[in-house]
């Protein structure tokens, strides 16, 4: 609601009125065909304070959104965190704090107790990369913060320890089987044409894995991972088994990655 930070000074209090209209716009969409719905929880709509106290009314709405997906056919694809931070965590720190990978991971084990008898596919994060790199670093989106490069690091850190901590919260909590992801943000390359030459090309282009040495390899993907912060301040040696624990439900990737660091720190000695 502050002046010159939105277009027109536009604002979200009401938008499209979802939180009102959302029978009727399943009902549209059940008309359209549509049999997947991704939506995001608010983490403070459910715990006001970011922890403690569930709130019972945004808990009791997320619930008829969900049954009233599931009344028009519609597979419900919820996503725990699309950038809106509790307030009263974001004084404690935000991010910066180690303490987020507990918060983050006990707001997921709630999320999954209260709603994995219905819905059965979890996003953690939306874009990682923007809410901190665009958020914390670079500035433009919610909070327009300009940290350091020690911080962001420590932030990306604790971030993915907070993803990992959330997957085990969300399968250790949840009724029955569940998929577990998170969603990241790349830029699509597209064909100009529709010769498959031109089709073939734009596959590989967007799929590549540029032709990087060993050290810049780890480096790049690391970074995408967060874990650049142990390289920030010392061996990945240093790194707690706990965090190595956490790190390891991302995906196989990661596994890969961290085992080829692993091998070029034993050959440096």
């Amino acid at each position: 609601h502050q002046p010159g930070h939105v277009k027109d000074n536009h604002t979200g209090d009401v938008a499209c009125d979802h939180y009102h209209r959302y029978k009727e716009d399943f009902k549209l969409m059940k008309e359209l065909g549509i049999k997947h719905y991704r939506f995001s929880v608010s983490w403070p709509r459910l715990f006001p304070n970011g922890t403690g106290e569930l709130n019972q009314e945004g808990a009791k709405f997320y619930s008829d959104l969900i049954d009233a997906m599931l009344e028009n056919g519609i597979e419900p694809y919820m996503t725990l965190f699309h950038w809106d931070y509790p307030y009263e965590l974001f004084k404690k720190g935000g991010w910066l704090n180690e303490d987020s990978v507990k918060w983050f991971a006990d707001y997921a084990a709630a999320v999954s107790r209260l709603y994995s008898d219905r819905c059965k596919h979890f996003i953690t994060f939306n874009e990682p990369q923007c809410f901190l790199g665009m958020g914390y670093f670079c500035g433009g989106h919610a909070p327009n913060l300009r940290m350091s490069y020690k911080d962001i690091l420590q932030m990306c850190h604790n971030a993915l320890k907070a993803h990992g901590a959330a997957v085990i919260a969300l399968r250790e909590n949840a009724v029955g089987p569940i998929k577990v992801g998170y969603a990241p943000t790349s830029s699509a390359s597209y064909p100009a044409n529709e010769d498959p030459a031109t089709i073939e090309a734009t596959r590989k282009d967007y799929f590549a894995c540029p032709p990087l040495g060993l050290a810049s390899l780890a480096v790049v993907a690391i970074f995408h991972t967060g874990v650049c912060y142990a390289l920030y301040f010392g061996s990945m040696k240093n790194l707690q088994s706990q965090t190595i624990a956490i790190m390891s439900y991302i995906d196989p990737i990661v596994a890969v990655i961290l085992s080829a660091v692993f091998l070029k720190e034993r050959m440096s000695g």
